[in-house]
């Protein structure tokens, strides 16, 4: 993953004085910054582990979304998009398959999760895809994920029709798009 972060390396960057009071409430005494190292680099491993673990099952419906959260870079804060990508299998079990960052929202990041996720991760049977209707997330569903059915997410429809309160309604309107 070009350009991915460790999910635990701004915490190592963390001044004492931060951690300090907050390792004190919840341990009962502070950590060393060798100690957070070390949990940090535990961490990480865990959460490569479920990053990289291959997708047995198949799943037949994905959800996609992004959302933004403000991260710290150099030093410096800035909006960073947050892919999410969520499975449901044939029994109705969800299981969250991926959470990347990314710059933006754009189709070749979109492109990049979902190439990932199907080609590294052997992501199959998708039958629908869930998302909103961002134009790079749908042409990159289309060119990755080409098999399968898109579907505008209900949320969005309803959030531009608030006038809809009956949640079959939305349905009904949703299977319409």
């Amino acid at each position: 993953m070009a350009g991915a972060r460790k999910p635990a390396e701004a915490a190592t960057r963390l001044q004492g004085a931060y951690w300090d009071p907050i390792t004190e409430e919840l341990c009962g005494h502070a950590l060393s910054a060798s100690s957070i190292s070390a949990i940090n680099k535990r961490l990480d491993e865990s959460l490569k582990a479920f990053a990289e673990r291959p997708l047995q099952e198949p799943f037949a419906y994905l959800i996609l979304d992004a959302r933004y959260e403000k991260v710290r870079e150099a030093g410096v804060v800035m909006s960073q998009a947050v892919l999410i990508s969520v499975g449901i299998d044939w029994d109705g079990r969800r299981q969250i398959l991926s959470v990347e960052i990314a710059s933006r929202e754009s189709r070749s990041a979109w492109k990049d999760f979902l190439v990932r996720l199907k080609g590294r991760r052997g992501l199959k049977g998708v039958e629908l895809v869930v998302s909103d209707d961002h134009a790079g997330l749908v042409a990159a569903i289309g060119e990755v994920i080409p098999e399968a059915a898109w579907q505008r997410a209900v949320t969005c429809i309803s959030s531009e029709t608030p006038s809809i309160t009956c949640r079959a309604s939305m349905v009904m309107i949703a299977c319409r798009n």
